[in-house]
């Protein structure tokens, strides 16, 4: 089963159901259907290659994960980047994956362009930010994916590699684990299985370049959840979501658990 099959279930099962939520927008299952096929033809248009890869170097948001299934819908290998990385270590992890196209956000724009100047592989840069305007020497995200027509699904066999994920480099140099379509949606329905992923309000305060970010992205997708995605963890505005979304599903680390328990608003959510 593809990574896709999430995409087309939910745009059958779900359309009018909020899918995502990402500060002032919301989406629906339907509309994330639209947008990743639009996002997939915008993807083949800037490289109609074989094994294109697309990296997402941003904060969590909305328009990163339709783009990481855009990929994948168009039968690319897309790229979470580690966004803690330096720019040395983000340029080796690129020139190993060697992405042709480099999603990128305001935060990480100016990065996205060093990475333009210093890796040879890329040669477009898709802005996914809150400007108006695409910044120049840039792509507009939201202006290529409203002018496209959808792009049929090109996600291919089950046993393909769907998507990148690296390891953290802390002992060495970082190396790229291959997730393919059937281990990535195996472990999910495992996992929902065991009831680790349940059904309900989610939220995604870890960050997607982490297999757990990733995880919690796809399996609300996959459930037919809303997903509630923080750009970062912050205790504060956890509490505030929880209460005010009524999250009843949220992964976070150990760390992550004792900011929240130790916040000094604690008592009043």
């Amino acid at each position: 089963m593809s990574i896709t099959q999430s995409i087309h279930r939910g745009k059958h099962l779900y359309a009018g159901r909020t899918a995502l939520v990402c500060g002032p927008r919301s989406t629906t299952f339907a509309e994330v259907h639209a947008a990743v096929t639009r996002c997939a033809a915008l993807f083949a248009a800037l490289d109609g290659g074989a094994d294109v890869r697309v990296g997402i170097l941003s904060l969590n948001s909305d328009r990163a994960i339709l783009s990481f299934h855009g990929a994948i819908w168009a039968g690319m290998v897309p790229n979470y980047l580690n966004i803690r990385w330096a720019a040395f270590e983000l340029s080796q992890s690129i020139d190993d994956f060697a992405p042709s196209i480099l999603v990128v956000d305001d935060t990480f724009l100016e990065m996205g362009r060093a990475m333009l100047e210093r890796c040879d592989s890329v040669r477009s840069l898709v802005y996914i930010g809150e400007q108006g305007r695409a910044p120049e020497g840039t792509v507009s995200w939201v202006d290529g994916v409203a002018a496209a027509a959808p792009l049929e699904d090109r996600s291919g066999d089950p046993d393909d590699m769907a998507f990148l994920n690296y390891t953290g480099g802390t002992t060495g140099k970082s190396k790229g684990v291959i997730h393919t379509h059937r281990t990535h949606t195996n472990a999910m329905l495992t996992c929902t299985a065991e009831d680790f992923f349940i059904r309900g309000n989610c939220a995604l305060v870890t960050p997607l370049f982490h297999i757990s970010g990733i995880a919690v992205a796809n399996s609300a997708l996959m459930l037919g959840n809303t997903l509630y995605v923080e750009p970062a963890f912050d205790p504060g505005r956890f509490l505030q979501l929880v209460q005010e979304a009524k999250i009843e599903h949220a992964l976070l680390v150990p760390t992550m658990l004792k900011m929240v328990l130790d916040h000094p608003e604690f008592d009043s959510f």
